[in-house]
């Protein structure tokens, strides 16, 4: 008779067997989702820090290549503040030729004026 009522609960047993199938199918459908979400995360995560590291060596070689044109730029005004030093010295130097003609200049006028004289 035991017998006869296990084989009475085999229906049930086997009804509860697969709901118990279906909700760890429904729950392992629903992790399998959520897994691949999770992948998906990640893998945008990744060409996220892709994307930052193409930005930060962009940005590395600008700091680069502004630092060197700086290092030109401060290169270039030393070498223009000593021509403008030269062409500063080289001015006074013609000013004081320029007087030195002039006064020359005077000098021989003055000189051939008085010759002139003399001839008349």
């Amino acid at each position: 008779q035991e017998h006869v009522a296990t084989n009475n609960n085999v229906p049930e047993e086997l009804e509860d067997l697969r709901g118990k199938v279906e909700r760890l199918t429904d729950q392992n459908e629903a992790w399998q989702n959520q897994n691949d979400s999770l992948q998906l995360e990640i893998e945008n995560m990744h060409m996220q820090n892709e994307n930052l590291k193409s930005i930060i060596e962009i940005g590395k070689s600008t700091v680069e290549t502004a630092k060197k044109i700086s290092h030109d730029l401060v290169e270039e005004n030393r070498m223009m503040k000593q021509r403008e030093v030269q062409n500063s010295s080289d001015l006074l130097s013609f000013e004081g030729d320029l007087k030195q003609l002039k006064s020359e200049n005077q000098n021989l006028l003055k000189r051939f004026t008085e010759l002139l004289e003399k001839l008349k």
